[in-house]
């Protein structure tokens, strides 16, 4: 794992909160594939959802096909 710390260029902030994309996320957890977080943040919504709101945004999907979802996690 690279650090315990997320550096501050990678933050955003929405609804006055710093927020982390999920694939941003994804790679300081070492996944393999950063767009496989996605498909556990939707297994879990409900329970994130109780730390705040869950923003979801448009995301370019990798090759074609329809646009998918990118989380901003606070």
């Amino acid at each position: 794992m690279k650090t315990d710390l997320i550096p501050v260029s990678t933050l955003v902030v929405i609804e006055d909160e710093p927020r982390i994309r999920d694939v941003d996320l994804a790679e300081r957890l070492d996944m393999a594939r950063g767009t496989n977080i996605r498909s556990v943040i939707a297994a879990n919504r409900e329970e994130l959802e109780a730390f705040g709101n869950l923003h979801v945004v448009s995301a370019k999907s990798e090759g074609r096909g329809r646009p998918g979802k990118a989380y901003y996690l606070n």
